[in-house]
């Protein structure tokens, strides 16, 4: 299930290039809102599979800001920032497969359009909220595979490059396989939690497909964590994915890697 919202600001106003932190202080502010106690679960705890103490999943993503044509802000020539202008409509989408977040959510948004003026806050910007949306599913039209693009964002895995990447270089073929690896499994697991039902590896698959010489492979997103900023190392680059219903489905409601909840893996559809 998929929320968009369509938001406006009030002036114009500079977005610091990590305001994908912003958007997720923005969710637990908007849960906390409808639910504490639920909001509370899904930051310490989240969910988790059965007989699996350490795996937990938040189950849930975001887009970056983008237009009507699906582009981001423009880049302000001297900062590493966004220029967002005040007589331009942006929108967000968030994702996720369980009812009870979206329900929150949704609860938390209309309770701020009561009470703050119909305005949220991202960062230092101030933006009037001018519609809500329930997305209708992706309609995948019974197909069993699927080519997807991140969405503003890129692909994070524990295996990653050897040495950092400079936005120039590609993956090696070892480097690649094993992102790929985790990716799935990462996918699968979700799957597993979520519809209580195991995939077997051997039904379903995600590979890279290529990419042009002119296109960044691996991009570096900034993101402030516990009060420290750091940036994430992620693969930005179309992919191929194989296998039943419930596998594609998990890759539009929660996004494909990690780090999901900072912004990053959620995808669209390429056509």
């Amino acid at each position: 299930m998929q929320i968009r919202i369509t938001i406006k600001p009030v002036y114009d106003c500079i977005l610091l290039n990590s305001y994908r932190s912003s958007i997720h202080g923005l969710i637990y502010h908007l849960l906390k809102i409808s639910d504490p106690q639920y909001a509370k679960f899904l930051h310490d705890e989240g969910y988790q599979l059965p007989g699996e103490k350490r795996l937990r999943f938040k189950q849930f993503c975001f887009s970056g800001l983008h237009d009507d044509q699906l582009r981001h802000p423009r880049r302000h020539p001297e900062k590493s920032a966004y220029h967002v202008r005040q007589y331009q409509e942006y929108s967000i989408v968030f994702s996720s497969p369980k009812e009870m977040f979206i329900k929150h959510v949704l609860f938390g948004i209309f309770h701020e359009q009561q009470t703050m003026q119909q305005q949220i806050h991202i960062g230092t910007c101030r933006f009037d909220v001018t519609g809500v949306a329930l997305l209708p599913p992706v309609d995948l039209e019974e197909r069993t595979s699927v080519r997807v693009t991140p969405f503003h964002s890129g692909f994070v895995a524990r295996a990653k490059p050897g040495v950092l990447p400079d936005g120039k270089r590609y993956l090696t073929l070892n480097e690649k396989e094993a992102l790929e690896n985790q990716l799935l499994d990462g996918l699968r697991m979700r799957v597993r939690e979520h519809h209580q039902e195991e995939i077997p590896q051997e039904t379903c698959q995600l590979r890279f497909c290529p990419v042009r010489e002119t296109r960044k492979h691996i991009r570096t997103f900034p993101v402030v964590q516990h009060g420290s900023r750091h940036k994430l190392v992620a693969t930005h680059c179309d992919l191929e994915l194989q296998g039943p219903a419930s596998f594609l489905n998990m890759a539009f409601s929660t996004g494909i890697g990690e780090k999901g909840t900072l912004g990053m893996g959620m995808v669209r559809m390429v056509e």
